[in-house]
């Protein structure tokens, strides 16, 4: 988890105070984080959905770990196709485990769709309304999100 100094976190809050903030309705589909804010913890500088996922990961484990532990190897927090999202054995994860925190390996080949649907379950799981998750997205992806894709067909 990073650790910021007051001074970081009180510059970021005010950076982020300028921008729109987005809940994890909605489709995030062709965007990029830069940042989220969750309870009283700031995470800065994200540049793909899985490190934002990662992230919001470490976090809970710092926050709660024996509750987090209770999501490993639990059959309500499975894959679409029924592989575990958290796990202590590797070979149970699909593709691409990523060791998070003491030997607890997590999926990270999913979709923008999937992180976010995720999320939502395992906040629910620490009785934190996902509502409660401001995610901040990079300018042109902001832009993405309100306007939707630019048609390139228009400039011919």
């Amino acid at each position: 988890m990073k650790n910021y100094s007051e001074f970081k976190i009180a510059k970021y809050r005010k950076i982020l105070s300028t921008r729109k903030a987005y809940i994890l309705d909605g489709d995030f589909a062709r965007t990029k984080p830069l940042a989220y804010t969750l309870l009283n913890y700031v995470d800065y500088g994200i540049k793909h959905w899985k490190y934002l996922y990662l992230s919001l990961l470490d976090y809970l484990w710092n926050r709660d770990s024996t509750r987090f532990e209770m999501l490993v190897d639990n059959e309500d927090h499975l894959t679409e196709r029924g592989n575990y999202l958290f796990s202590r054995n590797k070979k149970k994860i699909n593709t691409t485990p990523k060791e998070i925190c003491d030997g607890i390996y997590v999926e990270t080949c999913l979709s923008t769709f999937q992180i976010c649907n995720i999320i939502k379950k395992v906040l629910g799981f620490y009785y934190i309304n996902y509502k409660d998750m401001k995610i901040y997205l990079t300018p042109l992806h902001e832009i993405v999100k309100e306007m939707g894709p630019l048609d390139l067909s228009d400039l011919y």
